[in-house]
């Protein structure tokens, strides 16, 4: 249960097949008409809220939420906000990236989304010190598979 946030007074999952084309909230990459994405609905203190996100998206927040320990990590989920939440997790929050074996699905996920975080064209020093800009420029965790 999350302690840090209000839940939604009521909510609505679905899978959609998609008629036209729309962005996935998270990674923002499209989602074409006849491929299936997730619809999210729900009802705040300050209103309703609508979600879209593609499957691979939600196989990450699924992966991601399955991943931490609840008993050190209290995460809520917030849609379209997943790279912080992934970045929390990873600074502390339950996730120990030096622990996470080659073929770990949860390796693939922080490999992938870690260009997210930054501008690639951003210089070394702009970039936290857990940081680093490999040559191929790809980001990577300095302490996560070096």
């Amino acid at each position: 249960m999350c302690n840090g946030c209000d839940p939604p007074e009521f909510y609505d999952i679905k899978t959609r097949t998609a008629r036209k084309e729309h962005e996935c909230g998270e990674c923002h990459e499209a989602i074409a008409p006849g491929q299936k994405y997730i619809y999210w609905k729900g009802r705040f203190w300050n209103g309703f809220l609508d979600f879209k996100l593609c499957l691979r998206c939600d196989g990450d927040w699924r992966l991601l939420t399955d991943a931490i320990d609840e008993e050190e990590f209290d995460m809520c989920i917030h849609y379209g906000k997943f790279q912080d939440q992934l970045e929390e997790a990873l600074n502390g929050g339950g996730i120990e990236a030096d622990d996470l074996a080659e073929d770990d699905p949860l390796r693939e996920l922080i490999e992938r989304w870690l260009p997210h975080f930054y501008d690639l064209g951003e210089s070394q020093q702009d970039i936290p010190e857990s940081w680093c800009l490999e040559e191929n420029r790809q980001l990577h965790f300095s302490f996560a598979f070096s």
